[in-house]
């Protein structure tokens, strides 16, 4: 898996205003995959994802990302579904 671009992470959190898109970029997405990231990156879309009431259910992070354990602790308690996976060779 290739690294995330920062800029797909500030997309899933960004007000989208066309119609029919619930207000943010990607509003039917409710799992996602991420490798190369942060714990504060990841917060960010949980919580405006939340807020604006498309919230993710799933959420699985490459064990190689930069999640400290209180960012694992946050993410477990605003998803439904919060799990590591290891990186593929």
């Amino acid at each position: 898996m290739s690294r995330l671009d920062p800029l797909f992470l500030d997309i899933l959190s960004t007000s989208c205003t066309l119609p029919g898109r619930g207000g943010i970029w990607l509003p039917r997405l409710t799992t996602l995959y991420v490798s190369g990231t942060s714990g504060s990156a990841l917060r960010e879309v949980v919580s405006t994802r939340k807020e604006v009431g498309v919230p993710l259910g799933s959420l699985y992070v490459e064990e190689g990302c930069h999640v400290h354990d209180e960012d694992v602790a946050w993410l477990k308690d605003n998803v439904e579904m919060f799990e590591s996976f290891e990186k593929r060779r």
